[in-house]
C-alpha cells in the first residue's frame, strides 16, 4: 500500500515548474530562469527602478486609451524577462498588459503564451494577479488547450485564495462574475452560510456582490467536488471552467452574464432550444391587422431551453430586454397594452382577442416542451375554435358564452398564478447544478464501515472495511463495447484499485492510500458470494485537531493487462477504466491524544466465527445485515486509562442491544414503538492506560426481522470520565 502525503495537484504542478520556462515573444526567445519567480512575490509591492516604473506606466496608459499596441509592446518587453509580474497596485501585471498588447496587435499566438508564461510564473512563486488568471483560464477553455487545463485550474483555486477587496471597476466586475458564476452551483442551503444571495442578471444589474466569506467556502467546495479522487486533476471545476469560457462567449451581453449563463452554468447545454414566433403569418392576420400601434417588434425576442434529459420541469423561457437576457413569465413577451386593460368596448374586445391569439402562439410552443403549459394551451386554442366557428357561420352555430375581455384576463391572471406556481415547481425537482463529468462509467454496489483509531503518536488512524458486488461487471458492457471489444471476451477479470484520501477541513488532500488486487468474478474473497473485499487505511496528517476532516473512498475498476508476477500486482498491469464508485464520509473529528481524560476507538465489527481464534486474524464485517449465519464480534479499543501507582486501571463497560422489529403501517399508526432493550456490565482491569475489548453478538433465534443497535458505553471508575460509540445492523433471518 502506497503511502503519500501532498495535495495532489499542487504536488504535480511544483514538480513540473521545476523547469527552465522558455517562451516565445514578439520578435525572439527570451528565457525566464524559475529562481527569477521565487521574487515575484515581492515586486508586486516593492519599488521598482524608475525606468521600469514609467514604462509600465507609458505602456498602461497606451493600452486603457487602446493606442498603439506596438509601442506598448515595446515599452513592456525588456521587462517581462525578469519581472513578469511586476505591477503597480491592482492593476495587471507586466504579462497580462504585454499578452493584452499582443491580442491588440493581432499576435494571439503570442498573447497565448505571454498568459502561459505569466501562469507559470504566479503558480511558482504563489504571486496572484486576477488581471492574469482570468485572461489565462478564458484563453485556455475557449482555445481548449486540454495541456493546460491542470494549470489553468490549479490557477484558479488559488485565485480563491486571494480575492482582492477593491481595485479597478474592470477588475471587480471580473472577479465578481468568477464569484457569481460559481455561486450559483450552490444550494440555497450552502448559500446561507455565507449569506450570499442567488445570483441572478437582475442582481448582478444592482451590483451583486459576494460575502468575504465566500471565495473560501467555493474553494472547499471545489474540492469536495472533485469526482475522481485518483487524478491529479479536478474534473468537475475543468467542465464548470468550461461552460464558463462558453457562457463569457455567448451569454454575456453588455459585459455581463445574463440569466441564460447561469441556467447554463448550472445545467450545461439544453436537449431542445427554440423560439416563441410573433412574426407568422397568422399573427399578423389576427394581432398585427388588427391593433393599430402594434407591431411585431414590440414583441420581445425570446428563447426557450429544455433540460428533459435533466428533470420534466427543467424548461426556461428567457426574453431580451434592454440588450440582456432575462428569465421571464409568459405575459413578458407581450406587450403591455396587450397585458391589461380588457374593456368591453368595440376596440377593448379587439385587442382582448388579439392577446388570446397572442397567448396561444406562446402556448402552441411551450407546451412542446413542458406540460404544464398543455391545459393552457388546450383551453385557449378551443376558445379561438368557437370563436373563428361563431365568427364564420354567425347565428347558425352556438353563440360563444364569454367575451374576448372576460378570457383574456382570465387567462392574463392565470398566467400569472401558475407561472409563479412552475417557477416553484421547478426549483423544487431541478438540482441546483448537474454535471456530465464520468457519467458513463458505472458503479458496482458496495458495502463500507468506518472506524477510527489513536496512534501511539497521537495522530488518529482512519480504516475503511469494504466490500464490493463483482455483478457490477455486467453493468460495463456499453462501456466495453465502446472501447472496441467484446464483453465476453473480459466478462470475469478486472484489476481493482483502492484509493483512501485523507481531506482537512478545506477538503485539501493531505494523505492517500492505495491498494491493487486483480478480481475475478468466478473466485471472489468475500465472506458473501460474488463479492470482493478489502481494508485501506489512512494516518491523518497532524495530530489531534479541533477542526473536522474527511475521507472518501473511490474504487476504479480497469481490464486487466499483463500481470508478470501475480504476487507484486501494480498499476501498470491496468486496462482501460470500466467503472468508477465512490463513498464520501464527511465531517469525522480526530481522537483525543491528549492524555488527559478517557477516549476510545470506534465500533470495528469483525466476522468471527471460531471464538477461540485471534480477533487480528479475523477478516472486518463491512455489511449493514445480520443473518443466523453470520457470526459477528465487535472490537474496541481505550485510551488514557486512569492506571493509579502499583495498581490496576479499573472500568466498567456496558453493553446495552436495542432491537426493533419491522411494522406495518397500521401497526406504526396506532401502537407504541417498544423496543426490546437488554444491559450487559461487565467490570474490567487493566494493566496498561491502553487496552483492547471484543464481544461477540449472539444471535437470537426469536429475532425477527429489524434492526439492532448496539451501544458500548466504557466508565473509568478512577476519574468517572465516561465514552459511548454505537454500531447499528439490520436483521434478516433468512440471510447469511
Amino acid at each position: 500500500m502506497d503511502v503519500c502525503s501532498d495535495s495532489a495537484i499542487g504536488h504535480t504542478v511544483r514538480q513540473r515548474l521545476r523547469v527552465l520556462l522558455f517562451v516565445v515573444v514578439g520578435i525572439g526567445m527570451l528565457t525566464l530562469r524559475a529562481d527569477v519567480a521565487a521574487g515575484h512575490q515581492a515586486e508586486s509591492t516593492a519599488p521598482a527602478s524608475a525606468p521600469h516604473e514609467d514604462a509600465y506606466r507609458q505602456a498602461l496608459a497606451l493600452l486603457q486609451e487602446e493606442a498603439d499596441p506596438e509601442a506598448a509592446i515595446a515599452l513592456l518587453q525588456p521587462m517581462v524577462a525578469t519581472r513578469p509580474l511586476y505591477r503597480q497596485a491592482n492593476n495587471g501585471s507586466v504579462a497580462f498588459w504585454l499578452a493584452e498588447a499582443y491580442a491588440r496587435a493581432g499576435y494571439e499566438r503570442q498573447a497565448f503564451v505571454m498568459r502561459r508564461m505569466g501562469a507559470r510564473a504566479a503558480l511558482q512563486s504563489n504571486a496572484i494577479d486576477w488581471w492574469l488568471v482570468d485572461a489565462f483560464v478564458r484563453d485556455v477553455f475557449q482555445g481548449q488547450h486540454r495541456n493546460e487545463y491542470l494549470y489553468a485550474s490549479e490557477l484558479y483555486m488559488r485565485a480563491l485564495d486571494e480575492v482582492p477587496a477593491d481595485g479597478p471597476e474592470r477588475l471587480m466586475r471580473t472577479v465578481t462574475t468568477h464569484l457569481a458564476a460559481a455561486a450559483v452551483l450552490l444550494s440555497d442551503g450552502q448559500r446561507a452560510q455565507t449569506g450570499t444571495k442567488r445570483p441572478t442578471a437582475e442582481r448582478l444589474d444592482e451590483g451583486w456582490q459576494a460575502p468575504p466569506e465566500l471565495p473560501a467556502y467555493l474553494a472547499a467546495w471545489w474540492r469536495r467536488e472533485d469526482p475522481d479522487l485518483v487524478t491529479t486533476r479536478n474534473e468537475r471545476l475543468e467542465e464548470h471552467l468550461q461552460r464558463l469560457a462558453r457562457a463569457w462567449d455567448t451569454y454575456r451581453p453588455e459585459g455581463q452574464l445574463d440569466d441564460r449563463a447561469l441556467v447554463f452554468l448550472r445545467l450545461g447545454e439544453p436537449k431542445f432550444t427554440t423560439t416563441v414566433r410573433f412574426d407568422t403569418p397568422q399573427m399578423r392576420q389576427r394581432v398585427i391587422n388588427e391593433i393599430p400601434g402594434v407591431t411585431t417588434f414590440d414583441f420581445r425576442d425570446n428563447e426557450v431551453w429544455s433540460f428533459r434529459h435533466i428533470d420534466r420541469n427543467a424548461t426556461y423561457l428567457f426574453a431580451e430586454i434592454d440588450d440582456r437576457y432575462y428569465e421571464v413569465e409568459v405575459l413578458e413577451l407581450l406587450p403591455r397594452r396587450l397585458r391589461r386593460g380588457f374593456s368591453s368596448s368595440a376596440r377593448g374586445q379587439r385587442e382582448s382577442q388579439a392577446t388570446v391569439y397572442a397567448l396561444y402562439e406562446t402556448y402552441k410552443t411551450l407546451s412542446t416542451y413542458a406540460v404544464e403549459y398543455g391545459t393552457r394551451f388546450s383551453d385557449v386554442s378551443n376558445y379561438l375554435f368557437d370563436l373563428d366557428m361563431q365568427r364564420l357561420y354567425g347565428g347558425q352555430t352556438q353563440v360563444v358564452p364569454e367575451s374576448p375581455a372576460t378570457v383574456a384576463a382570465r387567462e392574463t391572471s392565470r398566467a400569472r398564478t401558475e407561472d409563479a406556481w412552475f417557477v416553484q415547481q421547478r426549483e423544487r425537482t431541478v438540482p441546483d447544478a448537474e454535471s456530465f463529468v464520468l457519467a458513463d462509467i458505472p458503479a458496482w454496489d458496495y458495502a463500507l464501515r468506518a472506524a477510527r483509531f489513536l496512534e501511539p503518536d497521537g495522530r488518529t488512524r482512519t480504516e475503511v472495511y469494504w466490500g464490493l458486488d463483482t455483478a457490477g461487471i455486467g453493468q460495463e458492457d456499453d462501456r466495453v463495447e465502446r472501447l472496441g471489444l467484446t464483453p465476453a471476451s473480459v466478462a470475469t477479470k478486472r484489476l481493482l484499485e483502492s484509493v483512501l484520501v485523507h481531506r482537512a477541513d478545506t477538503y485539501a488532500v493531505e494523505a492517500r492510500a492505495r491498494g491493487v488486487q486483480q478480481v475475478d468474478a468466478r473466485r471472489t474473497n468475500g465472506q458473501r458470494t460474488g463479492w470482493v473485499e478489502g481494508t485501506d487505511a489512512v494516518v491523518a496528517a497532524l495530530g489531534q485537531d479541533d477542526r473536522p476532516y474527511h475521507v472518501g473512498l473511490q474504487w476504479n475498476g480497469h481490464l486487466l493487462g499483463e500481470v508478470p508476477d501475480p504476487d507484486a500486482l501494480t498499476m501498470e498491469s491496468a486496462g482501460p477504466l470500466t467503472s468508477l464508485t465512490q463513498h464520501r464520509i464527511d465531517s469525522l473529528r480526530t481522537l483525543d491524544a491528549s492524555g488527559t481524560t478517557l477516549e476510545m476507538s470506534d465500533l470495528k465489527p469483525l466476522r468471527f466465527d471460531d471464538p477461540t481464534a485471534d480477533p487480528a486474524t479475523a477478516p472486518p464485517y463491512p455489511y449493514a445485515t445480520l443473518g443466523p449465519d453470520t457470526p459477528v464480534a465487535i472490537y474496541f479499543e481505550l485510551y488514557h486509562l486512569t492506571v493509579p501507582d502499583g495498581e490496576k486501571a479499573r472500568y466498567t463497560v456496558a453493553y446495552e442491544l436495542v432491537r426493533r422489529e419491522d411494522r406495518g403501517l397500521l401497526e406504526r399508526t396506532f401502537t407504541e414503538d417498544n423496543p426490546e432493550r437488554s444491559v450487559t456490565t461487565l467490570a474490567q482491569e487493566s494493566t496498561q492506560p491502553r487496552t483492547s475489548e471484543l464481544i461477540l453478538i449472539d444471535w437470537q433465534d426469536t429475532w425477527e426481522a429489524g434492526t439492532v443497535e448496539l451501544t458500548v458505553r466504557v466508565t473509568d471508575e478512577a476519574t468517572g470520565a465516561a465514552k459511548e460509540r454505537t454500531l447499528r445492523f439490520d436483521i434478516s433471518p433468512s440471510s447469511s
